[in-house]
């Protein structure tokens, strides 16, 4: 069976290099003890889902050829999980994982004040 990708994604299989800082496992690992979250009930389970995920580069084709470093972020779970991407889409680092409460809170991620305010807060 052949494989088949939307017309935006990039058809490639390079594997990606993902870090994931020692902030954001602790994040994850409150997340997981406190109940936050709905389908997941291991940090070692969520790590592996968002090294799983950053791997196969859910960029959009334009965004790759375009090889802009910079933050992201997604929503899985309860969660926002933010990382930042070198200039050649091939080292990701997750830098922090928080709790996302609602559907709001998702819509809010991919805008300016969005970028702006994490920025700053990975400043700090």
């Amino acid at each position: 069976m052949e494989a088949k990708f939307a017309s935006w994604l990039k058809d490639d299989s390079e594997e990606r290099n993902v870090k994931i800082s020692p902030n954001a496992m602790k994040a994850m690992e409150e997340l997981v003890s406190e109940g936050k979250l709905r389908f997941y009930k291991r940090a070692e389970d969520v790590a592996e889902l968002i090294v799983e995920v950053l791997k196969q580069n859910p960029h959009s084709k334009s965004a790759i050829e375009g090889k802009k470093a910079g933050v992201f972020a997604l929503a899985l779970d309860n969660m926002e999980v933010i990382y930042q991407v070198n200039a050649g889409f091939s080292e990701f680092e997750v830098l922090k994982v928080i709790e996302c409460k609602n559907e709001a809170q998702i819509k809010k991620l991919r805008t300016k004040e969005w970028l702006e305010e994490t920025s700053v807060s990975l400043s700090k």
